[in-house]
């Protein structure tokens, strides 16, 4: 295993894979259940991960040349999963994948600190009148080349279309497919349309 790494797995034929020059600190996989996968792609820097799963059958890659804090938390329901796509930067997010969801963030993605993405409300909620569940989980797809600010959460259901900003303390409840567009506010709306960001810093 890689220095800066612990792997800790209790399960059965679960498989861990390793790119070449992969960087690591203070990260560690918590792994039990049975068929699970984990990738992580060549060049990517992993600086205080932390990866707990803790049932089956549930999938997470990091491609290439990433650079990654954050914590993914898979459990109790099987067939989750999670995936980030080249390039992309999180410099401090929680991942909670459940229910057999999906969470897809992609490439050239760049998602700042104290971010919070959950594709399942954790806790079930049911109609007083016919004890139908209401709250279902739902897939969040991040498409490539957006911005996602500090602070921000990303709730089941969220999709924010390419070359888009997600604004500091946000709350995205909902689809914005629309590209290159802003987005802000709680609940989250379109703020602005036809714009692009670029990675370097101003100051």
């Amino acid at each position: 295993m890689l220095d800066g790494l612990k792997r800790t797995d209790t399960g059965k034929n679960n498989k861990v894979t390793i790119g070449s020059s992969v960087r690591a600190n203070d990260s560690e996989f918590i792994i039990s259940g049975e068929n699970n996968v984990i990738e992580i792609g060549d060049g990517t820097v992993l600086n205080k991960v932390k990866i707990i799963v803790e049932s089956s059958n549930n999938k997470i890659v990091i491609g290439n040349n990433c650079r990654v804090t954050c914590r993914v938390i898979q459990k109790i329901s099987d067939g989750n999963t999670f995936t980030v796509g080249d390039g992309t930067t999180i410099g401090g997010a929680n991942f909670i994948n459940g229910e057999s969801s999906t969470i897809k963030i992609g490439s050239q993605c760049m998602f700042s600190y104290n971010i919070d993405v959950r594709s399942t409300d954790s806790h079930a909620v049911f109609d007083l009148g016919t004890d139908e569940r209401i709250n279902q989980a739902e897939n969040i797809v991040i498409e490539d080349n957006v911005w996602v600010g500090a602070h921000v959460v990303l709730c089941k259901g969220s999709y924010i279309g390419s070359g888009s900003i997600v604004g500091i303390s946000s709350v995205v409840a909902k689809a914005f497919k629309d590209k290159n567009i802003a987005v802000a506010g709680n609940p989250a709306k379109i703020i602005k349309e036809g714009v692009y960001w670029e990675r370097p810093l101003l100051g």
